[in-house]
């Protein structure tokens, strides 16, 4: 049988539909679990114990009347060594300073004391 031939059909291309690509979403954040609220701190707990306050006030009387007491003595001691000194004008003691020099002793009692005191001054301003 030979007849017509029929004519192939082939498929046309389209072009492509090609768009951007879409950028993601962000995704949305986690919720936060909402927790019962805190109680403050107690006052208490920044303030000192009136036994400890006490205590503390104690110890600086008795700082004060002890360093009163040894300033009495040293008063005392210096008006003797104030009179033995003009009973013997003639013997008289020196001593070395920190520069090497030679000068006339000091009463090593009083350079302590001064120190003493000014270390409590210290430690009532605290």
């Amino acid at each position: 049988k030979a007849g017509p031939k029929k004519e192939s059909v082939f498929t046309e291309p389209k072009p492509f539909n090609l768009t951007k690509v879409k950028p993601r979403a962000v995704p949305l954040p986690e919720p936060i679990p909402k927790t019962k609220p805190t109680h403050p701190v107690p006052a208490s707990t920044y303030k000192t114990t009136k036994r400890r306050s006490s205590a503390c006030k104690k110890e600086k009387r008795s700082i004060a009347k002890q360093s009163e007491l040894m300033l009495e003595n040293i008063r005392t001691f210096e008006r003797q060594s104030h009179k033995n000194s003009q009973i013997n004008k003639n013997s008289r003691t020196y001593e070395y300073n920190s520069k090497g020099e030679q000068g006339p002793a000091k009463s090593s009692i009083l350079t302590k004391l001064n120190l003493f005191l000014r270390h409590l001054k210290k430690i009532q301003l605290q």
